[in-house]
């Protein structure tokens, strides 16, 4: 067999693994290839086209060059397909990691930005603080000189009422023992015991309240029927006890509005009347305190109702629910709007709501704003326009 490989000028392939490297001529075949011969085997001289039959090795070698080409070239084929995946999933990993680069810086500047904001809330916050501190101290200093100031002008007020009152004791003590219209001939030692009865009793009277002014009265003329003074007398006993707002009344009048008693009270009960939004705080806040009974609270409530209706004029009952809604819609109000609707006084339910609604409208848009340690007033007012402060004082029956 190899003696007939040697004289036709081929040498067989032992093994795959024997390939080296050469090229085959094929062209008389019809195929051309560069596939290398054997490791050891001989190029032999291409036999003529007449005389030339392929064997059986030859065709096999062929096919095994073939086969070898076709391995070449998927294996050139996967090289590739590998190199572009790598390829791929290099571009992508450099996208992926550029865009996570984006995404940081992205991140980056909007922690930034979130601590600047926060740092400029933490200023403007200390800012406002220290504002507010500031302000309060302020508050503080003219509440602190305010009530020194009240503290004298009560110190002084209450010495120059004790003067007043010590003269116009002795005044009318005076007047009484001099100038009694009573004063009979035969009579003087009887009518001196009176009089200093009646002075005597002036210290059964409790203090004058100005807070109470309607339970004083009340109280006075009680004692004075208990001890059956004359009522000529009241007007004289009454001003040795006044104070305050109805001494400056009792020295405004005349010496003949001092001879009717019912209309020196009612002048000096007059002096004290209190607007109705008082009237209505009085009702709206009275309470049952302890050591009274349900009766006495009671009746304070209803007089206090009484004397807001009365002040309101509200007689019949379309004028009574008026009167009730009324003080609703205005509890009910805009902040900026009570103390507007307070002074106005309107007459019905109606009118105050269409005020109100022209009122927002012109002034829709604008911003208003209360200062700092704005306190709201309660509307409450005595007669000459005072506001009454704090919560008024109660008096029970």
């Amino acid at each position: 067999m190899n003696g007939q490989s040697e004289s036709q000028g081929w040498s067989q392939p032992e093994s795959l693994a024997s390939v080296g490297s050469g090229s085959v001529d094929f062209a008389c075949y019809g195929v051309r290839t560069d596939s290398p011969l054997p490791q050891g085997t001989r190029r032999s001289p291409a036999p003529s086209v007449g005389d030339f039959t392929p064997t059986d090795g030859m065709l096999e070698e062929l096919q095994f060059r073939l086969e070898i080409k076709k391995l070449e070239m998927e294996e050139r084929r996967l090289e590739t397909k590998k190199e572009e995946r790598l390829e791929s999933r290099r571009i992508k990993a450099e996208m992926e990691g550029q865009k996570e680069i984006e995404l940081r810086k992205f991140e980056l500047k909007k922690e930034a930005e979130k601590e600047e904001r926060l740092e400029s809330r933490k200023i403007k916050a200390e800012m406002e603080a220290q504002k507010e501190i500031e302000l309060r101290k302020f508050e503080l200093e003219k509440e602190a000189e305010l009530r020194r100031e009240r503290v004298e002008a009560m110190r002084l007020e209450h010495e120059k009422e004790e003067a007043d009152k010590k003269r116009r004791f002795e005044l009318e003590k005076t007047r009484i023992e001099v100038n009694s219209p009573h004063r009979v001939r035969g009579q003087g030692i009887v009518e001196k015991a009176v009089e200093s009865q009646m002075v005597r009793s002036l210290k059964l009277i409790p203090e004058f309240d100005e807070s109470k002014v309607t339970e004083w009265f009340r109280r006075f003329e009680k004692k004075a029927y208990e001890f059956d003074w004359p009522q000529e007398r009241w007007v004289g006993l009454v001003a040795n006890m006044l104070k305050g707002k109805a001494l400056e009344v009792y020295d405004r009048m005349l010496v003949e509005d001092l001879n009717e008693y019912e209309e020196f009270k009612a002048d000096i009960r007059r002096a004290y009347e209190l607007r109705p939004e008082a009237y209505c705080l009085q009702f709206r806040s009275g309470k049952k305190r302890s050591g009274d009974s349900y009766l006495e609270c009671a009746r304070y409530l209803k007089e206090s109702f009484e004397k807001w209706v009365a002040s309101e004029q509200a007689t019949t009952y379309h004028e009574l629910k008026e009167l009730m809604v009324m003080e609703q819609f205005v509890n009910v109000a805009e902040r900026e709007l009570v103390p507007l609707l307070r002074e106005k006084r309107f007459k019905s339910l109606k009118e105050a709501a269409t005020w109100a609604d022209d009122h927002v409208l012109a002034h829709k848009g604008v911003s208003q704003q209360g200062s700092v340690g704005e306190h709201r007033d309660s509307g409450a007012r005595w007669q000459d326009g005072r506001a009454l402060q704090g919560r008024p004082a109660i008096a029970w029956g």
